[in-house]
């Protein structure tokens, strides 16, 4: 439970801070998918809301003994002295309650997740990431008594030892300085408008990666993901399989389009779910950096693959996936042409799941969670873009059959395209951050 009190009180105390077994497997996904809508819908930000902070909030873990000493020792008698009267601490060890408060005052409040640390303390025009000196402080808020319009945010999340500082005044770059440089040369630099010559890199600005063309590496990254055979392979099948079935034409587009639609939904939804749980985690840079990691190991994993080197596990759809896909595709109806585009979205998993992850990890830990859900969606619609075109292409069952036999031969070239392309923009967002 949040903590209310005079900042004296705080002062003197610490804070507490078969048939039947594929409808039970389906019933089950949808349930799964319906409670992660349901539980982000929970969750969700107010687009038009503001940051309201009648007085001061302490996002703290009631665990981390060095962060009530600094606020007691550092931060309380300095927020008194400047006239705030009260506190409000909400201890982020109490619960997820506690730490999706936090994300949304963050998020309502339009501070950048490179700016998010482990505790902030909310005091009107000021706030606080991490453990920031007192010296900057003081400073920061003698600046904001003599500028009423000034807002500014001071991050420096190092608990022994910080060399550097960040700081932002709610536009503009965020821009880092060592720890000794004091705030007036940002404010100076950010009212001229050009920078001073900076002689070491600890003190270049730094402009967060939300500035950066993210939506390019959604784009790029569907690209990639979408060069991986089993997806193609799936629909390809499914359509020779409707042609032998004696379906026409027009119902074999119908039928291939509501199968392409069932991938689509699927993949954007474990995608979604994925993107909630990111949301729960407070170390944004870490997971950026993981997931470039992990799109520059999965890259090299289906560089391997392509060049045909022996691996101890080869990125395949399972077989018993093939067995269910294989069930509801000969019953060439539009319920399942939906399953079975469901089941394809997760059966490949195996083939694409590792740079979906890894691409997630990064948008979903540098964008807020409006505009992650834009990128989610761009990539997802260039994933599927080339089983669109397949449809497209395919007129009979023997253009279906000539193409999927195309699409193995060429199997190898794609896997190595699409490795080259992950490793690549692993490799460019590790240089980024």
């Amino acid at each position: 439970m949040p903590e209310r009190g005079t900042i004296h009180d705080l002062l003197l105390r610490r804070t507490d801070l078969g048939r039947s077994v594929k409808f039970l497997v389906i019933s089950l996904l949808h349930a799964f998918l319906a409670a992660t809508i349901f539980t982000s819908l929970l969750l969700s930000v107010p687009l038009w809301a503001g940051p309201s902070q009648p007085e001061v909030s302490i996002y703290v873990s009631s665990r981390c003994q060095m962060c009530e000493v600094y606020l007691v020792q550092e931060v309380f008698p300095l927020l008194k002295e400047a006239g705030f009267e009260r506190g409000l601490v909400i201890d982020l060890a109490s619960g997820p309650n506690a730490a999706a408060d936090y994300i949304r005052v963050q998020e309502r409040s339009g501070i950048p997740r490179e700016l998010w640390a482990h505790m902030a303390v909310f005091a009107n025009r000021l706030v606080l990431e991490g453990m920031p000196p007192a010296a900057l402080i003081r400073e920061a808020l003698e600046h904001l008594k003599q500028d009423p319009s000034l807002r500014l945010v001071l991050f420096q999340d190092e608990m022994h030892g910080g060399t550097s500082y960040k700081v932002w005044a709610f536009h503009g770059p965020v821009r880092e300085y060592p720890i000794g440089t004091p705030v007036g040369r940002y404010l100076l630099e950010r009212k001229v408008g050009a920078g001073v010559p900076r002689p070491n890199k600890g003190d270049r600005p730094v402009v967060p990666i939300t500035s950066r063309p993210l939506f390019l590496l959604a784009i790029a990254g569907g690209f990639a993901d979408s060069l991986t055979p089993c997806n193609a392979a799936g629909l390809l099948l499914f359509l020779a399989v409707l042609f032998a079935l004696q379906r026409t034409r027009m119902q074999v587009m119908t039928l291939g389009g509501v199968a392409v639609a069932g991938v689509f939904i699927t993949y954007f939804l474990l995608g979604f779910g994925f993107l909630q749980g990111l949301s729960f985690i407070g170390r944004y840079h870490l997971v950026s950096t993981l997931g470039a990691a992990g799109l520059i190991l999965v890259g090299l994993w289906t560089l391997a693959d392509g060049a045909g080197v022996p691996l101890p596990l080869r990125p395949r759809i399972p077989q018993i996936g093939w067995h269910a896909m294989g069930a509801w595709m000969r019953r060439g109806s539009g319920a399942g042409a939906f399953v079975f585009g469901s089941l394809l979205g997760i059966c490949a998993l195996p083939c694409s799941g590792g740079t979906y992850v890894s691409i997630l990890a990064i948008l979903g830990s540098q964008a807020t969670r409006l505009i992650g859900l834009g990128y989610l969606t761009l990539y997802n619609l260039i994933f599927v873009s080339p089983l669109v075109v397949i449809l497209l292409l395919v007129g009979n069952r023997h253009s279906a059959e000539k193409l999927r036999a195309w699409q193995l031969a060429h199997a190898r070239s794609f896997k190595i395209t699409a490795g080259a392309v992950m490793t690549a923009l692993g490799t460019l967002v590790l240089w980024l951050l």
